[in-house]
């Protein structure tokens, strides 16, 4: 099985509604280089020019409610995406490794910078053993300034006064790989005629990869008296 077509299929898709919510979106395609990752067989997923983003227009009757938030009226803003994915080989394809940058920032029209309204990444990675790195989570969230993939996109004079005072922390998730990332801002930022085509889209092809890790599946069988808050930390 080749997955390029299926994750092609969805970000075109994913161009397509976001334009017709009026967005200013190019879809960009899937890059699927081979690799060797702890001897294995691999692929690395990328956007072949490093990153997916969305134009639109900051208003008051914009459907995110953005302009009454950042107090102006007019203006712009821009949503990016920048994903990383180490895919194993075989049946079924499974992601080693994930790692999803995510920025929102908007410029007022009555001035010429940019600011950072929001900068963070989804992260899904362990050691050859198994286990996360230390002090964190295996899937987790983390908000920061500090965007290392998507900061020559988003420009050295960007402003960061809106987040630079935000501590840093790692907040467990859900796997967040490319295809829920783009799913939660069609949620945020599409009109409601438009995320539902879009998870029509979704649904539709249930091929792709899925996070596989030894770890995760012994210790989720191992708590057979049902999920402890505590429990996601680990897995």
């Amino acid at each position: 099985m080749d997955v390029q077509p299926y994750y092609q299929g969805l970000v075109d898709a994913f161009a397509k509604c976001g334009s017709r919510s009026g967005f200013k979106v190019v879809a960009e395609r899937i890059v699927l280089n081979p690799m060797q990752s702890a001897g294995e067989d691999c692929w690395e997923l990328s956007f072949k020019n490093g990153t997916l983003v969305l134009k639109g227009d900051v208003s008051s009757g914009g459907i995110n409610g953005l302009a009454r938030m950042l107090g102006f009226a007019t203006g712009e803003f821009k949503i990016f995406i920048h994903p990383r994915e180490v895919i194993k080989q075989g049946e079924p394809w499974n992601i080693k490794a994930s790692v999803v940058e995510l920025a929102y920032v908007a410029q007022d029209s009555s001035k010429s910078k940019s600011d950072l309204l929001l900068g963070m990444h989804y992260d899904f990675s362990a050691r050859e053993s198994g286990d996360p790195e230390f002090a964190h989570p295996l899937f987790h969230a983390q908000f920061t300034s500090k965007l290392y993939r998507l900061q020559g996109a988003l420009g050295a004079s960007i402003g960061l006064d809106r987040m630079k005072n935000l501590p840093s922390v790692r907040l467990p998730t859900a796997h967040m790989s490319l295809p829920s990332v783009l799913l939660l801002v069609a949620a945020d930022n599409f009109t409601p005629s438009q995320f539902t085509a879009f998870l029509r889209e979704v649904r539709k092809s249930p091929v792709y990869p899925c996070a596989r890790n030894q770890l995760f599946a012994t210790r989720m069988t191992q708590h057979n008296v049902g999920m402890r808050s505590c429990a996601w930390y680990g897995n």
